[in-house]
């Protein structure tokens, strides 16, 4: 993800901070400081109240509106580089952009299972707080493509996986409620189950779609 789109969301989210904050400023001043103080601090109290309020307003139309105008990561359109209406979002252009974002994040296919480039990118990584949010939609969109793939080097690569990224994956999985495919990788080591787990992984393709596109137009907002 660019330098320039966290700065936005960065920003997005002292906007929301400061509006807060300054709402509640003015609040104090009104109705707790002014009543305790002379007439000349009480003009004082109500023009850093104003202000107060006047900034809340700023920031508030930023977080709501404005920032509406700043590239989103699923709903920005590459022709036109502007964002489309969040009703016209689709697993397709999701599904798009989360190919995409695999790219910038393996060096090479399959990467993702090979090797621990998850853990060093979400959790280990100088820049992990930043990716965080999507994380949960790398973990759906690994295992949607593995479930609608027959490609037998994706599989094998899935098979002989990263036990620090299986386990990490395995966390990630228990927490957001997907504890049935959780469980499915305690028996990844055993050969014998293997084409159990495929079949399982392969049923859950629809499951795996839902939940990514519903995942993502939920947190929308976290991809400015």
């Amino acid at each position: 993800m660019s330098s320039k789109t966290s700065n936005a969301t960065l920003f997005s989210k002292l906007s929301l901070f400061f509006s807060i904050l300054a709402l509640v400023g003015g609040i104090l001043l009104l109705a707790v400081i002014m009543p305790r103080v002379i007439v000349f601090e009480k003009v004082l109290c109500v023009i850093a109240a104003i202000l107060c309020f006047i900034l809340f307003l700023l920031c508030g139309y930023y977080y709501l509106v404005d920032r509406k105008q700043d590239p989103n990561f699923f709903l920005l359109d590459r022709k036109t580089q502007k964002n489309v209406p969040l009703s016209s979002l689709s697993f397709g252009m999701i599904d798009d952009k989360m190919t995409f974002y695999l790219t910038l994040i393996s060096e090479s296919p399959y990467d993702y299972w090979r090797s621990d480039v998850l853990v060093r990118k979400f959790r280990d990584g100088k820049e992990a707080s930043a990716a965080r949010p999507y994380l949960i939609p790398v973990i759906y969109k690994i295992f949607y493509d593995l479930a609608i793939s027959e490609n037998d080097d994706e599989w094998d690569a899935f098979f002989n996986a990263n036990r620090a990224e299986i386990d990490f994956i395995s966390d990630i999985l228990n927490r957001c409620g997907e504890k049935d495919l959780a469980k499915l990788l305690t028996y990844l080591d055993s050969f014998a189950y293997r084409p159990k787990i495929q079949e399982c992984i392969q049923g859950e393709a629809s499951h795996l779609e839902e939940v990514l596109f519903a995942y993502v137009r939920k947190h929308i907002d976290w991809y400015y």
